[in-house]
């Protein structure tokens, strides 16, 4: 049953009405990359699209300013002292992802800052798995939000 939505589905999608059949066709690619079908099913299953995303995603500023005015805005002095503090609290964590994944602990920690305040930035209330869903079957990017989505499951 899963090849034949396969077959029919679309490989992406500018709205919610192809997203269901999308999301069972991506089940199979998950498969096939390795991530049990019980995991596939469950997560994917659950899954719906947010079309809220989409107009985030379409509307961020962030790439249009110069990475000087994008530094000035959004690196304060305190981010940098709660990030050199993580680096300390969390060193074990990033070393051993460092091992494995090559990402030094500066670039995952600059982030975690910038992107989600160190957790703290719970004000989007956002699925992960419904996010990079949505955005695997947006067909702005959907090679690279389907290949996050992989990672996640």
């Amino acid at each position: 049953m899963l090849t034949v939505a396969a077959a029919s589905a679309q490989s992406c999608g500018n709205d919610a009405s192809g997203f269901q059949s999308w999301s069972n066709a991506f089940k199979s690619k998950a498969t096939a990359q390795g991530i049990s079908a019980g995991t596939a099913n469950a997560i994917l299953g659950a899954a719906s699209y947010d079309s809220n995303v989409i107009r985030l995603d379409r509307s961020q500023r962030s790439f249009k300013p110069s990475f000087e005015q994008f530094y000035a805005r959004r690196v304060s002095s305190s981010l940098i002292s709660r990030a050199q503090g993580k680096l300390r609290e969390q060193a074990g964590l990033l070393s051993r992802i460092e091992s494995r994944y090559g990402v030094p602990p500066a670039v995952i920690v600059s982030i975690w800052g910038l992107e989600t305040n160190f957790g703290s930035d719970g004000s989007g209330g956002k699925s992960i798995v419904n996010s990079l869903a949505t955005l695997a079957y947006d067909c702005r990017r959907s090679e690279f939000f389907q290949n996050e989505l992989i990672n996640v499951l």
